[in-house]
């Protein structure tokens, strides 16, 4: 089995489709940057950029249910399919093991399996993404009036 490797680039950076249908890429390390030079611009952004992240967040959970919903749907499908088999050769009922092995190896329960896992991933991501939003905003807030008490001191 392959290694899993994570590279600077598959952390920081996510790719989105954009409704145009075009693909677009975010470094999260320049959506979350600040600095006392831009602290008046990152400021008035912070809402946006929060904003615009939640969104991303709540439709990434919306797809995850999707999947979910596609997932039981296939399992179910699988099931019926292994009932159904059993019946028409007029053999006893398949036990829940039976059923079990029939869905899990069906290829199209392994596609809605590997679907919800990707989502699954995405919502992780996204909720630790705006968790860093949320220290970001703390963390701008701290820095103005940090700024604003030295100011005050040198009056």
């Amino acid at each position: 089995m392959p290694k899993q490797t994570l590279d600077r680039n598959t952390v920081a950076k996510m790719s989105f489709i954009g409704t145009d249908g075009v693909e677009f890429t975010l470094d999260l390390l320049e959506e979350l940057a600040m600095s006392e030079q831009t602290l008046n611009q990152d400021l008035l952004g912070q809402p946006g950029k929060y904003a615009w992240w939640a969104s991303v967040a709540q439709q990434t959970k919306e797809k995850l249910a999707e999947a979910n919903l596609r997932l039981e749907m296939v399992q179910a499908g699988a099931s019926n399919k292994v009932r159904t088999d059993y019946a028409s050769q007029g053999g006893k009922a398949p036990s829940q093991a039976t059923i079990m092995d029939n869905i899990l190896t069906d290829p199209n329960y392994l596609d809605a399996r590997k679907d919800v896992n990707w989502w699954t991933e995405r919502v992780g991501m996204l909720t630790y993404i705006m968790k860093s939003f949320e220290q970001r905003s703390n963390a701008l807030a701290q820095i103005g009036a940090q700024i604003r008490r030295e100011k005050d001191n040198m009056r």
